[in-house]
């Protein structure tokens, strides 16, 4: 493949090198700015002297890696590496996001603009993710909070969400918890910018929606057309995961093909009234304003960015290449905000438009099918496939799960979006007129019905979810180095091979990894803030957890992500004073339960977890403390994480 004719194939993974390494190494600031300026100031005196192009060209790149590593050290700023934050306990801030449920503590974003100190306030801007206990907080508040803020930090239990990661890449670094006596109000900052009138608007049709639909049809609507997930039930975001359909829930570059497809379909029939070339600009216009009701999610941008590069080369009369625009719409949104690379939405996209662009053909080709309308299908399955087979690794890695009837779930949702989001958008058009609100209402509510009963049924077939995959992330780098030489380098065919090979024998190596987490005989006891213990033999998860337990969601959610890498049936026991004994493939499991705490005692092994300062614990064994007692030097402590043992 030419890389002269496509440059930012090149250019763009240099500077995601750049980024991810200044990340690694933590690299000086001035060291990079230095190396990036001479690399800028040598490069313009080969071109004025016109020599050296192939050095001209390694030190070009090279300087890519230097950009992309300067990017994110000035996004980042300081907070990346910072360890204390001062000792100050006030804060003014102003709230940014807030979640709109009714729960009585609520998820919040928010920007610090002073903290206090040595009794006076001085400027300080970070934003915060804030759990606040009010329920008459609202977006645009601005409030004095006291509250002591810490490091975002994972509880380290198997197979969960790394929470640090997903903060930490969006600026974010710190937490508190807020109750409503340590909160006073100071304003309400109404000040509306162009994303508060697009978030009026995105109310305005949702209103809409809930006019004419409810329960499942509603969520599924709303996050399908609006790029809106709060009302979606876990049972339905399940069904959907499960399925391999959960991308349609995701507002992301298949609904902007599509929003564009319909309206160039519209203005194609008016051809008296508007230009071709201004249709075009209309539809891109609409197309961003799309995009901004919907959040502006990575995708979304990728997907708007890289069809208005399309369009606008195609209305200047330039051929357009779409491997190369894609990969330099990457690049000019990761100099923006260089920590997009970090998010899955992003990653994902990219990865499934360079399945789309490099495999499409081949598979589309690889049968032909004579009838029209077939054919039309089997191509719209190829393009789900595509997507699907490079997408794959990053999809194991980061959900440990693989959907076996993708194909198919991927063919209802190909035949089921389009209709959907065009009959939506149809129902915002005509609104107001009765009759036909009515009827595109009713059609809306089937067609969503009937996709929810197919969604639902595919999971339902045996077999539907493969799970427990788990490989490293050098392991994952090692794919996709694999992958990128096989799509766009020119290799002889013995190379070729060599690739395959390596990824045969990558596959056939996560498949062993798969076998020993089914296989593996385990106890886990969590680090949770109410005793929970897994013990695992073989494809059995009995889950004992301490009576009363007040936070069975959290504890379902932390078993749900357990048992994801290490798969089995699972069962729940609650834990009663006294003894408890489990018959294993291994022998005998005893749990003596006592007010103190909790004895396990497997074959010539015990552990005490002590849950209370009540009583002695035992002598002569490994004391485990829960995360919520003082550390002691000769003891586990399960806010460091979970605690893990063979059987």
């Amino acid at each position: 493949m030419s890389f002269a004719r496509r440059p930012f194939l090149l250019i763009a993974p240099m500077l995601c090198f750049g980024i991810v390494a200044q990340d690694t190494l933590q690299l000086d600031k001035l060291f990079i700015l230095a190396f990036f300026f001479i690399s800028f100031f040598i490069v313009l005196l080969f071109l004025v002297l016109n020599k050296g192009k192939e050095f001209l060209s390694a030190l070009l790149l090279v300087s890519f890696v230097f950009l992309g590593a300067a990017s994110v050290q000035l996004y980042r700023g300081d907070y990346f590496s910072r360890d204390s934050y001062s000792g100050a306990t006030s804060y003014l801030i102003h709230v940014d996001e807030i979640d709109g449920d009714d729960s009585e503590w609520r998820k919040s974003v928010c920007t610090i603009h002073a903290r206090s100190e040595d009794g006076a306030f001085v400027p300080h801007e970070e934003q915060v993710l804030l759990i606040l206990k009010a329920q008459n907080i609202i977006k645009g508040d601005v409030l004095m909070i006291h509250s002591d803020l810490n490091r975002i930090d994972n509880k380290n239990n198997p197979g969960e969400f790394d929470t640090k990661a997903y903060w930490n890449n969006q600026n974010i670094y710190t937490i508190g918890f807020v109750s409503d006596e340590d909160i006073q109000f100071i304003k309400n900052d109404d000040s509306r910018g162009i994303t508060d009138s697009f978030e009026h608007l995105r109310e305005y049709l949702s209103s809409i929606l809930e006019a004419h639909l409810e329960g499942s049809d509603l969520a599924i609507a709303q996050a399908l057309i609006l790029g809106d997930k709060s009302l979606l039930s876990k049972e339905d975001r399940s069904s959907f995961s499960n399925a391999g359909a959960m991308h349609v829930l995701a507002v992301s570059g298949l609904h902007v093909g599509i929003v564009l497809y319909l309206l160039i379909f519209l203005f194609k029939q008016l051809p008296r009234y508007i230009s071709k070339n201004n249709a075009s600009l209309f539809a891109l216009l609409i197309i961003w304003v799309y995009a901004g009701v919907t959040g502006f999610s990575p995708s979304v941008l990728r997907a708007s960015f890289m069809f208005s590069l399309l369009v606008l080369g195609q209305l200047m009369g330039r051929r357009t290449d779409g491997l190369n625009i894609l990969f330099f719409s990457a690049f000019v949104l990761l100099i923006l905000n260089p920590l997009l690379i970090y998010n899955i939405g992003f990653q994902l996209s990219y990865l499934a438009m360079i399945g789309i662009f490099t495999l499409y053909k081949p598979i589309a080709n690889a049968f032909w099918i004579k009838n029209k309308w077939l054919r039309k299908i089997w191509e719209g399955t190829a393009v789900g496939i595509a997507a699907q087979l490079v997408t794959v690794p990053l999809s194991l890695y980061y959900f440990h799960q693989f959907p076996n009837y993708f194909a198919l779930s991927n063919l209802i949702v190909m035949l089921s979006a389009g209709v959907i989001l065009g009959t939506g958008l149809l129902l915002f058009f005509f609104h107001k007129i009765g009759f036909m609100t009515q009827l595109f209402g009713v059609l809306l509510s089937s067609l969503l019905s009937v996709m929810l009963f197919a969604i639902q049924y595919i999971e339902s077939i045996p077999g539907s979810v493969a799970r427990g995959f788990e490989f490293s992330e050098s392991v994952l780098m090692l794919i996709y180095f694999c992958l990128f030489f096989l799509l766009f380098i020119e290799l002889e065919r013995r190379g070729k091979w060599v690739l395959v090979f390596s990824l045969i024998s990558i596959f056939g190596y996560t498949q062993y990894v798969r076998y020993e987490n089914y296989a593996k005989d385990e106890i886990v006891i969590f680090n949770a803030n109410q005793l929970a213990v897994v013990v695992k033999t073989r494809n059995q998860l009995i889950c004992l957890f301490s009576k009363g337990q007040k936070d069975r969601d959290k504890l379902e959610y932390m078993l749900n992500a357990y048992q994801k890498v290490n798969p089995g049936t699972l069962r729940y026991m609650e834990l009663i004073n006294g003894r408890t004994v489990l018959k294993l493939n291994s022998g005998e499991l005893t749990l003596i339960s006592d007010e103190g705490g909790v004895e396990i005692v497997n074959g010539g092994e015990k552990w005490f977890v002590r849950t209370s300062y009540k009583g002695d614990p035992p002598r002569d064994i490994q004391i485990v403390d829960m995360p919520y007692m003082n550390q002691q030097e000769d003891h586990y402590n399960l806010s460091s994480g979970a605690f893990i043992r063979s059987l």
